[in-house]
């Protein structure tokens, strides 16, 4: 075989490379949540311990009172874990939501993705002509967008200045 005919990589069908955008996507969403979430904890925990430690100094907290504040923080750095990490990470971002996601990151879609992948839960429904049609058209608004920024990570950035501001 000649080196110029050998395959490269492999190459995706339309069903296929809709399903990866859609798979990236969902991955990227659930990244950014759970950052987002740990980076709230930390900006919290940090938060209320420069504030104890402030008031301890000027005022003088008493040791039940520290202690209570320290209890209380841990049930409640516990309960916002388990909500807000350890069930996103479990749990699964749904297809449509992250279809809307990829949709609204670019005004070109005419919600062609939506479509398809509700047309495709019953394809009985509909000929295999349109279907054909309407995932096309998917995958052209689809190869049109970048689905790596389709995701808004503007409050993740936000808890990041909002952590280095507790810091400093």
């Amino acid at each position: 075989m000649a080196l110029g005919t050998q395959p490269v990589g492999k190459l995706l069908d339309y069903e296929q490379y809709i399903e990866h955008q859609i798979a990236r996507t969902r991955a990227r969403i659930k990244m950014t949540d759970v950052l987002t979430a740990c980076l709230v904890l930390a900006t919290g925990v940090l938060g209320v311990l420069f504030l104890e430690v402030v008031l301890a100094h000027a005022v003088g907290l008493p040791l039940w009172l520290r202690r209570i504040v320290l209890w209380l923080g841990c049930a409640g750095c516990a309960a916002f874990a388990a909500v807000r990490i350890v069930a996103p990470l479990v749990s699964r971002v749904n297809r449509f939501y992250a279809a809307r996601t990829i949709e609204e990151a670019n005004p070109a879609f005419k919600n062609s993705l939506i479509s398809y992948l509700d047309l495709r839960r019953h394809p009985d429904d509909v000929s295999k002509g349109f279907l054909a049609a309407v995932e096309a058209r998917a995958v052209l608004d689809l190869t049109r967008t970048e689905v790596d920024s389709a995701v808004n990570q503007r409050r993740l950035l936000q808890m990041a200045y909002a952590l280095s501001g507790v810091v400093v």
